[in-house]
């Protein structure tokens, strides 16, 4: 049986369609993310972190939307936007957002991963079957800091 993400390669008009869907699904809800849960603990004035930056990475983020809106309430910690080197090159630089470093990286892979202290992914685990989402999830934790 072919998975989602074969899918989507073989069929670019529908992959579009996917796109658009998953980003006005995203918009919904980054509010959420953002007021749900207390970013400000991953400030450097914080008292456990002793000044140290946080870094968030965005796994599968797309063009950055979720990090640069997070960045936009808490400016003083790091946020990265991984994704595959093809959706990378294909940000417009006008569209690449302020406060979010754009990393070309696969997820299966921790070598591509940078360190941090926090991995967000939204419905990217949902794409893979278990084996493989197990490695993802081996994968984050190797540079979890």
């Amino acid at each position: 049986m072919m998975g989602n993400q074969e899918y989507l390669k073989q069929n670019p008009t529908i992959k579009q369609s996917y796109t658009q869907l998953t980003s006005y699904i995203s918009s919904t809800e980054i509010p959420a993310l953002i007021q749900e849960y207390d970013w400000s603990l991953l400030s450097p004035s914080h008292d456990n972190h002793k000044g140290r930056y946080k870094h968030v990475v965005d796994i599968g983020g797309g063009y950055g939307h979720l990090m640069h809106a997070l960045y936009t309430h808490h400016p003083s910690v790091k946020y990265s936007n991984l994704e595959l080197s093809s959706v990378i090159e294909n940000i417009p630089s006008e569209q690449k957002l302020e406060g979010v470093a754009y990393i070309a990286g696969d997820m299966f892979d921790p070598a591509t991963i940078p360190s941090c202290d926090v991995i967000v992914m939204k419905h990217v685990l949902a794409d893979w079957n278990d084996e493989d989402a197990t490695t993802v999830l081996m994968s984050c934790r190797q540079v979890l800091e």
